[in-house]
């Protein structure tokens, strides 16, 4: 009996051992947790499941954004009576606010709600200003036809309050965007080398789903626009939002949180207070770095990172000196930061660089929204015997992105990986930097076009032939719309990876903003570059090379500069490349902390 007995509970102990160690086979390694704050079960919650239902949220979401966005500039010109420049710095400026707040959204999410509660609260915020600017445009003070009467036709109140909810939306979608995006990425265990691998796909994928709700817009929402009134479109993409809300919503017992980590920018504070007060210390060896290993360390149950010889000024904060006591060595202070905290400060230090060229990116990125819709209003929209939008050629960038991506990953990234030996084929940096060169043959192409439609508007115009006659077809912008495309599966997939990845685990949403404030600062930078450009080509006898009827301006010779700035942006970026150290997580320690 006592042998069966023995034996009994031998065997409950091996069961319980194998039991143990599939429960630990199964948990994530990169200290997520599941809604209820336990340690997160790798086959019930985050990988595709979770991830799937944030793309989907993703596509109406961007639907969303694009039935009012996309033709914001031409609804400015026409029912707002905005001249050419004024109306695109207005949309410059309502995006750039947009991507400015995400900076704010993914602090609040990294430090204090965690990124899903953060996502869901400025999801609401984008709804309440998308539904309130459905409602505006029904009044009839907006509808009314300005164009006939005066530029004052319509209430300055009544036109301020407009912007106000526009401005609202804008800081819904900004506050958004890094939250999920950076809640997307943490489905995906870095842990586990397949988990990894999809990891790098949902960026890819996610941008894909973000166009795809653009070109759904451009299908069903500018026609109805454009056919039926801005007020039904506008009410359709509130519609549109409504059901991102509702996706977003639908995973929540599935998605996979890191825990909120406190104010991030704190610890940058006391690795700057640190180092000013210790910058007569000698900086030691790092083996005689201060470092810790509990819950109390510079991010709770983050990953620490390896000591780097980069910005070595920085190591003066994590030098223990005398006057250091013992509490100070077991906690956060001003005198003494651990080389986890120093290492996240140089992570910020070391990518501002190439956010700089980032920021040259997005003002060129801007003009898709802008002068493309602009030039492409004076085009011929006929097709065949069907006339549609001239927005309808922003679908040719969504086709490019398309076809692009399913190149990069079942052609350019496998061969990639065979050379390099990097699971993601090429470098973040590498991807980036062809996509700058995109960019700047899309400015290229849309200065040939516009010299080619201005020298035949001319030509037709003295020939007194009919409207479509005079015009080229909008056909002709296919090529520079089809660049934009490509440089965005490069450059603008690439960037979002990047910041993500280099990001510390205290970062990551911030990283996803860092890379939004990138576009913020193109669309800012846009419109310095169209003040400049304006100011000094206009005088009372010369409308300027930007002008209200764009056929008696040069808006081909404003591409061709853009073009000249792309091309050195590129130099400097390729400079930026070459002295640029990619971040190193230890990785053996994130694993014993999660024991």
């Amino acid at each position: 009996m006592d042998f069966f007995s023995n034996t009994t509970v031998t065997s409950g102990l091996i069961r319980s051992e194998d039991e143990s160690l599939l429960l630990k086979q199964d948990l994530t390694r990169d200290g997520t947790v599941d809604m209820f704050g336990r340690q997160a079960s790798k086959s019930k919650t985050g990988g595709l499941k979770a991830s799937v239902l944030i793309l989907a949220s993703t596509v109406f979401a961007a639907l969303a954004y694009a039935g009012v966005y996309i033709n914001l500039v031409l609804y400015l010109k026409g029912s707002l009576q905005e001249d050419s420049a004024s109306a695109a710095m207005t949309v410059n400026s309502l995006a750039g606010f947009g991507y400015v707040t995400s900076l704010f959204g993914a602090f609040i999410g990294d430090a204090y709600l965690g990124r899903y509660w953060s996502g869901a609260l400025f999801l609401g915020i984008y709804l309440l200003g998308s539904l309130a600017v459905a409602v505006l445009t029904y009044l009839p003070a907006f509808t009314s036809d300005c164009t006939s009467v005066s530029a004052h036709c319509l209430h300055p109140i009544l036109k301020n309050t407009f912007f106000i909810f526009l401005y609202i939306s804008a800081l819904g979608l900004g506050g958004y965007q890094p939250c999920v995006t950076a809640l997307g990425a943490d489905q995906f265990d870095d842990g586990y080398e397949e988990e990894k691998v999809h990891k790098v796909a949902f960026f890819n994928w996610y941008y894909v789903c973000y166009n795809t709700g653009f070109m759904l817009a451009n299908v069903v929402i500018i026609y109805i626009e454009d056919n039926y009134g801005y007020p039904l479109g506008f009410a359709l993409s509130s519609g549109a939002l409504g059901l991102a809300v509702g996706f977003f919503l639908l995973g929540t017992p599935l998605y996979r949180h890191h825990r909120p980590s406190g104010n991030a920018f704190l610890r940058v504070g006391q690795v700057v207070v640190a180092t000013v007060r210790k910058w007569h210390v000698q900086s030691p060896s790092t083996d005689n770095l201060h470092e810790l290993y509990e819950d109390n360390s510079a991010s709770k149950r983050s990953r620490k990172r390896i000591h780097s010889r980069r910005f070595r000024f920085l190591d003066k904060a994590a030098t223990v000196t005398a006057s250091d006591n013992a509490a100070e060595t077991d906690q956060l202070t001003w005198h003494l930061c651990t080389v986890t905290q120093v290492e996240e400060v140089k992570c910020l230090l070391s990518v501002l660089p190439v956010w700089i060229a980032i920021v040259i990116y997005g003002a060129m990125f801007a003009q898709m929204n802008t002068f493309f819709v602009e030039q492409s209003a004076l085009m011929n929209t006929q097709i065949g015997t069907f006339v549609v939008p001239s927005t309808y050629i922003f679908m040719f960038d969504t086709i490019s992105v398309y076809i692009w991506t399913i190149i990069y990953e079942n052609i350019i990234q496998p061969v990639a990986s065979r050379r390099s030996g990097l699971s993601r084929g090429l470098t973040g940096l590498q991807r980036i930097g062809i996509g700058l060169v995109f960019i700047m043959l899309a400015m290229a192409a849309a200065a040939l076009v516009e010299k080619f439609r201005r020298e035949f508007s001319m030509r037709s115009s003295m020939n007194l032939e009919t409207d479509y006659r005079a015009q080229i077809s909008v056909l002709w912008q296919i090529p520079q719309y089809a660049l934009v495309g490509a440089s965005e599966v490069f450059t603008y997939m690439g960037q979002l990876e990047f910041f993500y990845d280099q990001a510390p685990d205290a970062f990551r949403g911030i990283g996803s903003a860092i890379s939004l404030a990138a576009m913020a600062g193109g669309s800012y930078l846009s419109n310095t570059i169209i003040f400049i450009t304006t100011k000094a080509t206009s005088s009372q006898h010369s409308p300027g090379w930007l002008p209200r009827n764009l056929n008696e301006g040069k808006l081909d010779v404003y591409f061709w500069v853009l073009s000249f700035i792309c091309l050195m942006n590129c130099i400097y970026f390729v400079i930026c490349a070459q002295f640029y150290q990619y971040t190193n997580v230890d990785m053996g320690e994130a694993e014993d902390m999660q024991g």
